[in-house]
């Protein structure tokens, strides 16, 4: 197996972590947290996607605060 790419040396050369972390690189991934946060499909769920929605939201951790205190 040969890998095209990858890097032997994961703190200077990793795409995700130039020589440690770039902040606008890992706050694109906060756009995982939209994605989470998106509502149930009313097609599949009926009217119980508004109460499972809230339920999502109200338990959703902000994985921000915790990014940024790093």
């Amino acid at each position: 197996m040969i890998s095209l790419s990858s890097t032997v040396d994961r703190y200077n050369d990793d795409i995700h972590y130039k020589n440690g972390t770039h902040l606008s690189a890992q706050l694109s991934w906060a756009a995982m947290i939209a994605f989470q946060a998106r509502p149930p499909d009313p097609d599949l769920v009926k009217e119980r996607w508004r109460d499972m929605w809230l339920e999502r939201l109200e338990g959703e951790p902000f994985f921000m605060e915790e990014w940024l205190s790093h």
